[in-house]
């Protein structure tokens, strides 16, 4: 097997006719670092969350409960931020793919975001955005790095697949529970039907373990392919710069693969 040549300066081109003048986007480095910080921080909570649904963190009396109610809502609030930051960024280093290699992309910048929130398609028109951003990086869609996308994507699926487990498990146990308290006729008495059905609901120490795993472990990939798409896009636009000389407050022209 050769090696791998290293990637040489993009020659110069000149903008061909009728190419859309578009502001040069800057690399979001900034906004990656806080992503990153981001699904550091949901990882873990997300999988403490989880991993405090288990029967034995409750005491006899419920007041264990409480505590734990209260630290779900603020586990709650941290991913949610992340999301936020999430799609932002995403959305900008589409920016950045867009003006790198605007051939490359198969869909509007704006998808960046709206695919995310299409049921079943954001299952892989996602990915497909990542691929075509990662693709802008290295002027071909078989650049290092894809399979940290790929890894990503996979366990991101994974934990997708085991919260639609867990929730299944959840409510399965919680209409058990329900059938369970109306036989015993103990449906008048609301505390004991709040701890009964906080210590019924909680999922099986072995699905719970699992469940905090894949999440923690999608988190940290997702960190990882933050970092690297990041890096690469950055990587690119800097031999781009480097290697097309401008007037100043001259724009630099779009490289020469992908152009539409």
């Amino acid at each position: 097997m050769q090696p791998t040549p290293p990637q040489q300066p993009f020659a110069p081109q000149p903008l061909p006719p009728g190419y859309p003048v578009r502001a040069v986007p800057g690399v979001p480095g900034g906004m990656s670092k806080a992503v990153l910080a981001g699904l550091l921080a949901s990882g873990v909570l997300s999988a403490v969350n989880v991993l405090t649904m288990h029967p034995h963190m409750y005491t006899a009396d419920g007041a264990y409960s409480v505590r734990v109610q209260a630290f779900t809502g603020i586990t709650g609030m941290v991913p949610m931020a992340c999301i936020v930051l999430f799609l932002v960024w995403f959305h900008q280093v589409r920016n950045v793919a867009e003006y790198l290699a605007p051939g490359l992309q198969r869909r509007r910048p704006g998808w960046a975001i709206g695919a995310w929130f299409i049921p079943v398609a954001n299952l892989w028109m996602p990915l497909q955005v990542a691929h075509d951003i990662h693709a802008a990086a290295h002027g071909t869609r078989q650049g290092p790095g894809r399979g940290i996308v790929n890894s990503w994507w996979a366990a991101w699926l994974a934990s997708v697949v085991m919260g639609w487990a867990l929730g299944i498990t959840m409510v399965v146990q919680m209409v058990r529970a329900m059938v369970q308290l109306a036989h015993a006729h103990a449906m008048d008495d609301p505390q004991l039907v709040q701890d009964y059905l906080m210590r019924s609901i909680a999922p099986p120490t072995g699905l719970a373990v699992a469940v905090g795993a894949v999440e923690l472990a999608a988190a940290g990939l997702a960190a990882f392919a933050v970092h690297r798409i990041t890096a690469d896009l950055g990587g690119a636009m800097a031999r781009v710069q480097a290697a097309q000389p401008q007037a100043p407050g001259a724009m630099p022209p779009p490289p020469p693969w992908g152009q539409a």
